[in-house]
């Protein structure tokens, strides 16, 4: 069982993270950043501007950075309440190290059910959306897709969570880059 973790563990940083997540994040902030570097072209020396600009360049920025908090999940890259670890690990002992990787387990399982139940709510609110005709500020264009990429971006994020809650209980090497020496 732990090998085909590993495996699949493996294959989601490398595979999934890396090569899929990213360039998406990523094409999601550039386009964004590229309109509106372009609407304030327009804007500026043209004199017009594009009705629908505002809201795309927001919600493309949006489902960029709602794609990259798995990347930052996966790299151990998030914001962290980390007092009472670093508390333990100034005097390391075996038992106090476990501690911080129970701790940072424990976490993750939070999270991670945390976003399944973003998921459990926020899919029906993606149907509802699109049945109500729901529409961004400028009523052009529909919201339902957007959202739909914000709350499916949420998946990858809580496969990881669980992914490194795994790790963190049964003190094994999943992916991610490595603890801080001394940590793990």
């Amino acid at each position: 069982m732990s090998d085909k973790v590993l495996g699949f563990s493996n294959w989601w940083g490398s595979v999934f993270v890396a090569r899929i997540a990213t360039p998406i994040g990523l094409a999601f902030f550039l386009s964004g950043t590229g309109l509106a570097m372009l609407e304030v072209f327009r804007r500026y020396v043209v004199g017009v501007s594009f009705m629908w600009q505002q809201d795309i360049v927001v919600v493309l920025l949006l489902m960029g950075m709602t794609i990259f908090f798995t990347v930052a999940q996966w790299d151990r890259a998030h914001i962290s309440v980390t007092a009472i670890a670093e508390f333990l690990a100034r005097k390391p002992t075996p038992r106090k190290m476990r501690a911080i990787e129970i701790m940072k387990a424990v976490g993750d399982v939070w999270t991670g059910c945390f976003v399944v139940l973003l998921l459990y709510w926020g899919i029906p609110l993606i149907f509802e959306y699109k049945d109500l005709g729901i529409r961004l500020q400028s009523q052009l264009t529909e919201y339902w897709p957007f959202f739909a990429v914000f709350v499916l971006a949420l998946a990858p994020m809580a496969l990881t969570d669980f992914l490194h809650a795994y790790q963190g209980f049964r003190k094994t090497a999943l992916g991610g880059p490595g603890e801080e020496e001394g940590t793990a």
